[in-house]
């Protein structure tokens, strides 16, 4: 179980998931929790779910800006439902902040910390 080793060793781990098409069929195409392959054994043992978001995904433009949105879907020890406006930068493979603030996006995640 991934869980019990991060606790074991004291360590971090960081599990990726496709997003199901679901999403890409809403009007915004924002990712939720549900869109998560698996989503309910992710959600039960993570402690944080960040979703990346390309706001140009459901439409048929291609921008040339690398602009995208952390969103943060579920936060086990604070609040979820808050967004990052970052940029890609593909030659050090890192994101960066483009907002001086953090968002609260809508649909944000649960408005408990149970689970």
């Amino acid at each position: 179980d991934l869980k019990a080793l991060a606790v074991k060793h004291r360590m971090a781990v960081v599990i990726t998931s496709q997003i199901s098409r679901q999403a890409m069929q809403r009007k915004d195409a924002q990712p939720t929790l549900a869109d998560l392959k698996s989503s309910g054994a992710l959600e039960e043992v993570s402690d944080t779910v960040l979703l990346l978001w390309w706001k140009q995904l459901g439409t048929k433009e291609r921008p040339e800006g690398t602009e995208y949105y952390i969103l943060v879907g579920k936060h086990r020890h604070g609040p979820p439902g808050q967004m990052v406006r970052v940029n890609f930068d593909s030659e050090r493979l890192t994101f960066r902040s483009l907002d001086s603030q953090i968002e609260q996006f809508a649909g944000g995640g649960r408005d408990d910390d149970a689970g």
